[in-house]
């Protein structure tokens, strides 16, 4: 490939379309804040020192949390790509009982 047809290639890859303005609790792993939208992380993320964030990355830490399954992430867009951002669930193969008050939210329930 020559130079012009792998910029045209880059111009034509579809890039995922990301909907950081949706509602989903996270953290910021550096000083510990907590966000109920991922947008609200990366203007938060803004306020950190580069250094701080390149200190974390190179010692093999990431720098934002899901606050569903406690799994730290280097950038807010992996922390989107995440199973539970996905799917919005708390944990994969478990879900909320809508009742909390009913006999079925104390059973465990074997399928």
């Amino acid at each position: 490939m020559c130079l012009p047809e792998i910029i045209e290639w880059f111009r034509k890859k579809r890039r995922p379309y990301r909907n950081y303005k949706q509602f989903y609790t996270c953290s910021c792993d550096i000083c510990g804040n907590n966000f109920t939208r991922l947008d609200d992380l990366i203007d938060h993320m803004t306020k950190h020192e580069t250094s701080d964030l390149n200190r974390k990355l190179l010692h093999g830490y990431g720098t934002v949390r899901c606050n569903t399954c406690w799994i730290s992430f280097n950038t807010v867009a992996d922390l989107h790509d995440h199973y539970c951002v996905q799917n919005n669930t708390v944990i994969q193969g478990l879900s909320p009982v809508e009742s909390s008050d009913s006999l079925d939210s104390v059973v465990i329930h074997e399928p």
